[in-house]
């Protein structure tokens, strides 16, 4: 071949036919030669340069087609000794797919079975999607049946299954459904079983593309909702796992978007409260709009059309044939009342007619709706969402499990220039909090977040609620929250964390808990943490070591650094000021931090126990320095359960031996005086500052008091209402460890 003159690298000009067949030719000799032996020797190099420079145009041509067509099952004996195959997938990375075709049938007739390992577990080989697939399939196939892989029907399936792109679409499911029904269903699942152990064996990036298309078909067939659970539960697994792509979790959340509905949709909801991890919330949102563009409706509103109601009534409850009765009670505990379960016995041993395990399953389901839906209502106050009152009445109030958290929170009605109207929604109607109805046509409705409202709203709302003794089903109007201080308008640095401590255990738990990506603090680039909000902005703050440089130290402390927000702009982010950013999210932000600070910072009963024993032997801090510490930890808490308590202390008969004084609860007992500080729970006996160490959690002991918020999710408020009301009758306390330190001088 001759060089173009004038370049300074080496450029072939177009073919030379006759070159190139004698180059076939020449290895044709070779492998004749060593008699099947990988070496191809100094005919290789210019073949690899003609291969790597072959165009589209060019291909086409008939002579060059005829050439090629007897080469390429010459070359296939060379592959993965001399020949790497990363190097022929950089030759004819951009060949067009009937040539791609040609290679690949060239490469599922190679005699030796190793060259079809390499390209099962070959990360480097790039061309695999598109040239491998056939060869990749009987790969896997020796792989899981071993010797007896040579099956061409399920070498097929397993090749229709890896063709396709990162999502499957319509012609994708539509060629799975064939190559299924072509082996069986039967003798599918036996091959997906052996498919999906590929991955867990970690054989490469080919196991796990394998084990991916086994998810996708694996949805697309199922029939059941037991199916899809099993697969959501596999999705869950794989999101802990620490990967940061979680590709079998990602495998799942694309099968469901080719499930049917009405069964897919409970587990993307289910799995977008469960799975933390960012990569596989981003794909449970895209499945859920692919399933709301099908519909041809909004993610939103079809997420709310598909949760079921299991055939309960307005009231939120369900009566059996047999007088059995399943209900949700005002705090949203699901009983299932077994009446008849002491009928008339039947048959010898005169069994009773009990709840059947079906229904107990039904009141399961109903529970985890619940759970979900509770996170998604409190999710949607966050993101500031609203609702037309059409799209309100028949989604949300009319629904059996929706309507029942709808009437426990607190709704905001707003008409285009009017004044908001803070609202309950009574029975099936929307009212003020004086009791007046509310028309609700051409107006809007959306949560109430604390931090939009007055003092004067927030305390009338609270009001309110505790007199209706209402249960809210998370915590709304006792909801701490914080909002930007004047000389922090324009700063683009909230330096309200600056500074603080934290194990880094407990930070990275309760951070990611609360939705927060990083602080994996393992090199440069994760030593920060994020937050993103569906409002288009973006909360990051910085963090660095206190003590210990390693992840496995469990005594390794980290500091944080200052808070700031960004701003989506297109694909990219623009850090605000603090003043530009929406009041909610910079709430929501800070509450999360001053949480997590403060949790991870309050010592348990033994770090206390240890200081109280430093302080009689005169080696500790004195009382009043633990004081000044308690000022700084979990303000807000303490300030918001100190209006909880002031709320209904006269309710309980405590006004006159409980007084709130800032950020602690100071009770008169019969044995002494206590203070209990509102954030922590904690307790220390006065005037000495003596810690107080309680055996076991106070709300089990305690007599059981209305609270507006869930105990279950608010155990810290709940702990609070149970010590003063335990400390207050401390002389009727009747365990004998607590009783001990209460009588203690």
């Amino acid at each position: 071949m001759a060089r173009k003159k004038g370049k300074k690298a080496e450029v072939f000009s177009p073919l030379d036919l006759e070159e190139l067949e004698k180059t076939s030719r020449s290895l044709e000799r070779t492998w004749d030669a060593h008699d099947g032996v990988a070496k191809v020797g100094k005919a290789t190099f210019p073949l690899w340069k003609i291969l790597a420079k072959l165009r589209a145009e060019e291909l086409a041509r008939e002579d060059l087609a005829r050439v090629l067509e007897g080469l390429l099952p010459r070359l296939v004996p060379f592959l993965g000794s001399e020949v790497p195959l990363s190097r022929l997938a950089s030759a004819v990375r951009d060949w067009p797919a009937p040539w791609a075709k040609k290679l690949l049938d060239a490469l599922a007739k190679t005699p030796d079975p190793d060259i079809s390992d390499k390209l099962l577990t070959n990360h480097r080989f790039e061309f695999r999607a598109r040239v491998a697939r056939l060869a990749t399939a009987r790969a896997a196939l020796m792989l899981v049946r071993g010797a007896a892989g040579e099956d061409p029907r399920a070498v097929a399936t397993i090749a229709a299954l890896l063709d396709g792109e990162s999502w499957p679409d319509d012609a994708w499911a539509e060629r799975a459904r064939k190559v299924v029904a072509s082996i069986g269903a039967s003798a599918f699942d036996s091959l997906a079983a052996g498919l999906l152990a590929l991955e867990v064996q970690g054989d490469g990036a080919a196991a796990t593309t394998l084990a991916e298309r086994t998810i996708w078909t694996a949805g697309l067939l199922a029939k059941s909702k037991e199916t899809l659970r099993s697969l959501a539960e596999t999705a869950e697994r794989d999101s802990r796992r620490g990967d940061s792509h979680a590709p079998l979790a990602q495998a799942v959340v694309r099968a469901l978007a080719l499930a049917p509905p009405e069964l897919a949709l409970p587990e993307l909801d289910r799995l977008a409260v469960r799975v933390k991890h960012k990569v596989v919330l981003q794909a449970i949102k895209k499945a859920q709009e692919l399933h709301a563009a099908r519909a041809g409706t909004t993610r939103e509103e079809l997420l709310e059309r598909a949760v079921p109601t299991f055939e309960l009534d307005a009231s939120g409850a369900r009566v059996f044939p047999d007088g059995s009765r399943l209900a949700i009670d005002a705090s949203g505990l699901v009983l299932l009342d077994a009446a008849g379960a002491e009928g008339p016995s039947s048959g010898k041993k005169g069994k009773q007619t009990a709840v059947s395990s079906e229904r107990k399953r039904l009141a399961r389901g109903v529970e985890e709706t619940l759970s979900v839906q509770r996170a998604l209502l409190e999710q949607a106050m966050v993101d500031e969402r609203s609702w037309p009152p059409a799209t309100w009445k028949e989604s949300v109030a009319a629904h059996p499990i929706l309507g029942h958290l709808a009437r426990r929170v607190l709704w905001i009605v707003r008409s285009t220039g009017g004044k908001p109207i803070s609202a309950f929604l009574s029975g099936d109607r929307i009212e003020d909090l004086h009791g007046e109805p509310i028309q609700l046509e051409g107006r809007t409705l959306s949560l109430a977040h604390p931090i939009h409202l007055s003092t004067a709203e927030l305390e009338r709302a609270r009001e309110t609620l505790v007199a209706r003794a209402i249960v809210q089903p998370w915590k709304q109007l006792f909801r701490e929250t914080y909002a930007q201080a004047p000389h922090e308008e324009l700063a683009m640095r909230c330096e309200r964390f600056r500074g603080q401590v934290v194990p880094h255990s407990k930070l990275y738990a309760l951070a990611k808990g609360r939705g927060w990506s990083g602080f994996a603090c393992t090199y440069d680039t994760t030593y920060e943490g994020k937050r993103t909000f569906s409002q288009g902005f973006r909360a990051h703050i910085d963090v660095g070591e206190a003590t210990g440089s390693s992840w496995e130290d469990r005594d390794r402390q980290i500091r944080l650094g200052d808070l700031c927000f960004e701003q989506r702009d297109g694909r990219s982010w623009a850090q605000v000021s603090l003043g530009g950013v929406p009041r909610v999210v910079f709430s929501e932000a800070c509450r999360d931090l001053d949480l997590v600070v403060g949790v991870a910072s309050v010592g348990e009963d033994s770090a206390w126990l240890e200081w109280d024993a430093a302080r009689r032997r005169g080696e500790g801090p004195a009382w009043p320095e633990a004081l000044g510490r308690y000022e700084r930890i979990l303000a807000a808490s303490a300030a918001t359960r100190a209006a909880l308590l002031a709320r209904i202390l006269p309710a309980l008969g405590l006004a006159g031996r409980v007084t709130v004084e800032g950020r602690f609860a100071r009770v008169q007992g019969e044995l002494g005086s206590y203070r209990v500080h509102l954030g922590s729970a904690n307790v220390h006996k006065e005037p000495q500052g003596r810690f107080v160490a309680f055996p076991r959690p106070a709300r089990e002991i305690a007599p059981r008091v209305y609270l507006p918020d869930d105990a279950a999710l608010d155990p810290r408020t709940a702990e609070v209402v149970a010590r003063v009301l335990l400390l207050a009758g401390d002389a009727l306390v009747t365990d004998p460890a607590l009783a001990a330190q209460l009588a203690e001088a």
